[in-house]
């Protein structure tokens, strides 16, 4: 995700609805499905409409959001609320961490 993480999270922030999506994972609407966000997007986050084209075009290729083409220019964003990650490096806590409680060391010591 990289220096994408500033446009994911304003994305998170303007989330106005929730449609489950078809495979399970649910899916925030964006400003009510309206376009012209990358204008808005880039004002709030100072930086360029460019970079933040680009940025979100990382975001779309790894998977965090969707985007489709609207009228002009523009886009109508909608974001991954929940997303389902495996693999051999994931580890799963099987009870929540509580602030201030002692983590078990690495490798039992």
């Amino acid at each position: 995700m990289g220096s994408s993480i500033l446009e994911y999270l304003w994305l998170l922030a303007h989330v106005t609805a929730e449609n489950p999506g078809d495979d399970g994972k649910s899916l925030g609407i964006v400003e009510h499905g309206n376009s012209g966000i990358n204008e808005q997007n880039a004002a709030d986050l100072g930086r360029s409409r460019d970079a933040t084209l680009t940025n979100l075009e990382r975001l779309e290729a790894g998977n965090y959001i969707e985007r489709s083409a609207a009228v002009g220019r523009a886009y109508e964003y909608k974001v991954q609320l929940s997303r389902v990650t495996s693999g051999p490096n994931i580890r799963v806590l099987e009870r929540p961490i509580v602030a201030g409680a002692r983590l078990p060391s690495p490798r039992g010591k």
